[in-house]
This record gives structure tokens, C-alpha cells and sequence, in this order.
């Protein structure tokens, strides 16, 4: 398993914790996530790309948008689902997004 899904993997279980009622911890670095195969009707913590001005998922939603933007702190790098780009975003600009 590569160290981007490896991450992947720790933030969603992190998700699913929060979803519960656990505590989200502000990100101390910026961690790289691995591509996400998204699923109509599925919630997503997501970014904006600033290639081609997309709305890209990075992350499993399991609280269904409940948590609403609860991230903080230095953040992720990513793969746009669209166009492949490199996507540097702050925990703050990570939002809830239901895939359509």
C-alpha cells in the first residue's frame, strides 16, 4: 500500500471517529492523499482546483455533511479528479460536498 493511501485510509478513519463525536486535530503537515473513485449520492471532503476551477473529493464524507468544515491547520495534496492536477489546499478549505 503506498504512503498516499495509507493517508487516505488514517483520514477517513479519523472522519469516522469525528462522525461519532470525536475530536478532530488541527493537520501539523501537509499530507498526501491517493486519488479518490467517487460514487454518486456518497458525501466527500473536497477542494477546489485551481487548474480548472473543479470541485475535487479527497476524502470520504461519513458524517453525511454533519461535520460541515471541521479541519484546520497545514492540509493536503492531491490529485484533481478531472484534469490530474496537483491540489495544495489548507484543512480550512476542505468542505463537504454530496458527488451528484
Amino acid at each position: 500500500m503506498s504512503q498516499e493511501a495509507k493517508n487516505t485510509e488514517a483520514l477517513e478513519t479519523l472522519i469516522k471517529v469525528a462522525a461519532h463525536g470525536g475530536p478532530i486535530l488541527p493537520f501539523d503537515r501537509t499530507f498526501s492523499l491517493a486519488p479518490v473513485k467517487p460514487v454518486p449520492g456518497t458525501w466527500y471532503f473536497c477542494v477546489d482546483c485551481s487548474s480548472c476551477r473543479r470541485t475535487s473529493p479527497v476524502a470520504r464524507d461519513f458524517s453525511g455533511g454533519r461535520l460541515g468544515k471541521p479541519f484546520s491547520g497545514e492540509g493536503i495534496k492531491a490529485l484533481c479528479h478531472f484534469c490530474q492536477a496537483t491540489i495544495r489546499a489548507r484543512g480550512e478549505q476542505m468542505a463537504p460536498f454530496q458527488w451528484a
